[in-house]
Formats: structure tokens, C-alpha cells, sequence
């Protein structure tokens, strides 16, 4: 059994660098601790506000800590120190740098460790492990980098990236897909078939290849020639230090919300507000969120003229100016369509798509005390089967005994069965882009409520859909609209006729205006070296 020390107590008898922490009980936290000085054979832990306890294992000459409990949020750093001299110490001593995601391990030692913490790197966003090759060892591609490249983690946001390399690497780019917080899988036969499967393009052109970039001992290797393309705020803060040493120090940068919303005013909130003012090409992942940057003068739109307003959704409109575009996401009507078979019963359905901690923006709480007034009132009779789905919240109580009953997440196509079973619909986001569920319970004939931002209004959502209703996000405006949701549910050939989207089905089709300004921009770059 392992002896259970609490923080502070443990002190080296030598100077073994090497610390080994298990990650599968850690969800995160800013546990960052530095040695103090005059004593530093202790182990700093600091945890304040977060207490735990430490257990501590011995397996020759690795000494394993991990926590008795898991903390949240983000990441931490543990360092385990020899006595040494204050300027010397890093240079000895191991430490792990943990971030977002469960798989992530970052060991560091030596002087690489010591030159990485001296210089200007954040503890909790520390530099994704790539180096550049300058000698035109590695053939030219499109690095394109997201947070993961584990299947448990592709969501909408990752899948659109992942298309997006596919739909470029059919156009004969070579591309590499990195991951900055997480390995790969193991399996990469898998990321080929998923590839195929999520785009229906199988053996591109252009070479697909995948490298994790989240371990210094085994960093990837980049050309100097290359393009670098960031999906999330953080990806492109990890690998901007690689800018410097590229042909083309211009990145394309993916970007599928406003992500500065994500967090409160705060240290990560302006390292992602700082991306947009970076030198890059903008790809906007919907009109509503070309049109918010627009309409806010944020990043390649800050010296632009205001978006000029068109009917959108034709075909033929104008997609951006300049070398930015934006696209509208694809509603794969194979997934998302209205199933006749699904309503024949007299039982209907409310699907909640619940995220209480992992997307606050998808305003939870707001949600459930709006269903609940709702419940209150008696708008559900007993045929009414209430359920959420997205993360796990299980069964939850509302007014006159009924029960919100929790929906397993199992995988793509029972989450688009339950999209297509459901009559009614309560997804929120308080953020410009539309997100993914409103769009998918509109093609399945669902009556959705969602809320309006911004620029995101009920008028705009009317125009993709009549089986929208987007309110403002209040309690009463949401109890508003499930009424009038509950008071359509029986309308349905208006909801079958509101299902036909004016939606891309295939991500080739979708991805076409993307597409033809990186692969614009990749010629240039390539016509500007030689």
C-alpha cells in the first residue's frame, strides 16, 4: 500500500529527477509549484485553494506521486527538487506539465527544461513540442493542428478540421495532422477510416499524414517551408514559436467561435483575443460568425468596412472579402432527416442538450429552471418523455414528480437517432455561432428552442429554418418558447416541410469556398520561395 503524505511533507534523501504522476485521477487545476527558496529538497505543492492528498509510490529509481482526488479545470505542474543552487535547479530536476485533456504528459529535463521555464512560456500553456527542420529534409505540407487526434474527443469543431484536411489533401496538399494536448491513436488505421467515413473521400491525392506533438522526448518535425493552420486559440499560442522559423510566417487559422467568450476576463481570455491580432488568413465557420467579427471590428476585420447584409443563403452571395471566406456546416441528411416512423406513437419527446461544466455558454441552469416553470405549469402531459443528452447530469427531478431522464452519449449515430425521435428540442448557446444541435433537431423535424446573440437573431435562424424558435436568453423567454414549441408539435407536415435545410450535405460541397482560398494561399507562399 501506498504511504499517504499530505502536501508539504516529504523531503529528497537524494536527488532522483525523474517524477512520474498518474494521470487518470487528475481532471485538472492550476497546481503549479515552484520550489522555495532556502529549501529546496522539499516538494512545493501550494495547493490552496484546492486540497488533496498526495500518495506516493516507489519503483526503483522512479518515485510516482498522484493525487488522492481529482481537481478541475486545467492543468498542473509538480516539480520534485534536489538540493541544488537556485539558477541550477531546473536544469536537474524532471517535472510533468499536465493540460486539458486526460492523455496529455509533457516530460521535461535537463537543459531543454531549463531554457523552456527561463524563457517567456506560460506554466499552463507551455509550447507544443515541434521542431523545424531548416535544412529541406521534410517534403512541404499543410500542418494543420488541433488539440487531439483521440477519437473519444471528435466532436463538431475537431471533425470540421478533420474534413477539412481531407477535402484539401484531395486537392493533392499534403497534409499533416498535429495534436498539441493529447497523442494520437495508436491505431492510425483508424484516424484513415474515420477520415474516409466523415467525408466520403477515400485515398486523396495529397499524403495524410498524423503527428503528436505533446512529448518533447519525441517532438514532431515541421519543414521551414511549411503552413501552419490552428483550430482552437490554444493551438495556434503553442506552435506560434515555430512562426518565426517558417518561409511563410502567415498561419490559417480555423476559427469555429469567438473563444475569448469561453472564459471569464481573465489570462486566457486575452491569450485568445491575442490570436486574432496575429498575421493570419481567417476561416469562418458560419455566416453568423464572419458577421460578428465583422460587426465588432475583431482581428482581420478590425480595419473592414461593416459585413454588407445579403440573403445569405443563396448560393451564389458573396462569401467574404479579401482572402478570409466563411462556410456553412454540413447537416448530413443521411443522419439528420425527418423520420415519419419516429412520431407515429402517442408518446413525444423534449431532448435536452445538457452541458453543464464542460460549455457553460450552453447555459444549463438557464435551461432547466425555464423547462421546469414550464413543467410547473402543466404544459407536459403524462405522453411527454423528458430527456438531456451531452454530458452526464443523470436523472433530474422537476415540478409534479417528472423526471428528466439522462440519455447515454454512445456515439455519432445514436445521438443523430435520438436528434431524429425527438419533437422538441432545448439547445442553448450564448455565444454567435449557431451551434451544431439547432441546426441537426431542425433537419430531423424537432421544434427547437435556442437562444438569440448578437447578431444571431430569431430573423436569422427563421431564415435557415421555420422549425427554429430563437428567444432571448432569459427564463421567461425560454418558458415562452417551449410553449410555443409544445403548441407546433402536432403541425406535422410543417415540421416535415421545415426539415429541408439549405444546407451543404458533403463536406467537398461545404468546404469548397475554404478550400479554394487556402489552396490560393498555399500557391503563393509556394511561388514566393522559389
Amino acid at each position: 500500500m501506498p504511504r499517504i503524505l499530505r502536501p508539504r511533507e516529504w523531503k529528497t534523501a537524494d536527488s532522483r529527477p525523474i517524477i512520474a504522476i498518474d494521470r487518470s485521477d487528475v481532471r485538472g487545476a492550476l497546481l503549479v509549484r515552484v520550489v522555495e527558496s532556502g529549501d529546496f529538497d522539499r516538494l512545493s505543492t501550494r495547493a490552496d485553494p484546492f486540497h488533496t492528498t498526495i500518495l506516493r509510490e516507489d519503483a526503483g529509481d522512479v518515485v510516482t506521486f498522484r493525487l488522492e482526488r481529482p481537481l478541475r479545470d486545467w492543468g498542473y505542474i509538480v516539480f520534485v527538487t534536489p538540493a541544488e543552487e537556485p539558477d541550477r535547479l531546473l536544469a536537474k530536476s524532471g517535472f510533468m506539465v499536465r493540460d486539458r485533456f486526460g492523455g496529455l504528459t509533457f516530460p521535461l529535463s535537463g537543459p531543454r527544461a531549463h531554457a523552456a521555464f527561463q524563457g517567456a512560456v506560460l506554466p499552463s500553456l507551455p509550447p507544443a513540442a515541434i521542431d523545424v527542420a531548416a535544412d529541406g529534409s521534410v517534403p512541404r505540407r499543410l500542418n494543420i493542428v488541433l488539440p487531439t487526434l483521440l477519437k473519444r474527443h471528435f466532436s463538431g469543431g475537431p471533425n470540421t478540421a478533420l474534413a477539412l484536411g481531407q477535402v484539401l489533401a484531395e486537392h493533392g496538399i499534403p497534409v499533416n495532422f498535429l495534436s498539441t494536448d493529447t497523442g494520437a491513436e495508436e491505431d492510425e488505421a483508424f484516424l484513415v477510416e474515420h477520415l474516409a467515413v466523415l467525408t466520403g473521400i477515400r485515398n486523396p491525392r495529397g499524403a495524410v499524414t498524423f503527428s503528436p506533438a505533446n512529448d518533447y522526448s519525441r517532438p514532431a518535425t515541421i519543414g521551414h517551408t511549411d503552413i501552419m493552420l490552428g483550430t482552437a486559440w490554444w493551438t495556434v499560442q503553442k506552435f506560434r514559436h515555430c512562426l518565426e522559423a517558417l518561409r511563410t510566417p502567415r498561419f490559417v487559422y480555423l476559427i469555429q467561435e469567438y473563444e475569448p467568450a469561453l472564459y471569464p476576463h481573465s489570462m486566457q481570455f486575452a491569450l485568445a483575443a491575442e490570436t486574432y491580432r496575429l498575421d493570419h488568413l481567417p476561416i469562418y465557420n458560419h455566416r453568423f460568425l464572419y458577421d460578428y467579427f465583422s460587426a465588432n471590428r475583431i482581428g482581420s476585420r478590425a480595419a473592414a468596412p461593416p459585413a454588407r447584409r445579403s440573403p445569405w443563403l443563396r448560393r451564389d452571395a458573396p462569401q467574404a472579402g479579401g482572402d478570409e471566406t466563411w462556410f456553412d456546416p454540413v447537416i448530413d441528411p443521411a443522419h439528420f432527416h425527418y423520420d415519419e416512423a419516429a412520431h407515429d406513437g402517442p408518446e413525444r419527446k423534449l431532448l435536452f442538450y445538457a452541458r453543464p461544466t464542460v460549455a457553460v455558454r450552453n447555459l444549463f441552469e438557464l435551461g432547466y429552471a425555464a423547462l421546469a416553470k414550464v413543467v410547473g405549469e402543466g404544459s407536459f402531459a403524462d405522453s411527454w418523455r423528458l430527456c438531456s443528452m451531452g454530458e452526464s447530469v443523470g436523472d433530474v427531478y422537476l415540478p409534479h414528480g417528472k423526471v428528466m431522464e439522462e440519455l447515454p452519449w454512445q456515439d455519432f449515430a445514436h445521438y443523430a437517432a435520438s436528434m431524429r425521435s425527438c419533437d422538441v428540442l432545448l439547445s442553448l448557446m450564448l455565444s454567435p455561432h449557431p451551434s451544431y444541435p439547432p441546426l441537426e433537431g431542425a433537419a430531423s423535424g424537432a421544434i427547437v428552442v435556442t437562444n438569440e446573440f448578437a447578431n444571431k437573431t430569431a430573423a436569422a435562424f427563421a431564415r435557415i429554418s421555420a422549425n427554429i424558435i430563437a428567444v432571448p436568453p432569459s427564463i421567461d423567454d425560454v418558458a415562452r418558447g417551449l410553449r410555443e414549441a409544445i403548441a407546433r408539435v402536432e403541425a406535422r407536415d410543417r415540421r416535415r416541410a421545415a426539415s429541408r435545410l439549405s444546407l451543404p450535405a458533403s463536406w467537398s460541397e461545404a468546404l469548397a469556398p475554404a478550400a479554394k482560398r487556402i489552396i490560393e494561399f498555399w500557391n503563393r507562399s509556394d511561388a514566393a520561395r522559389r
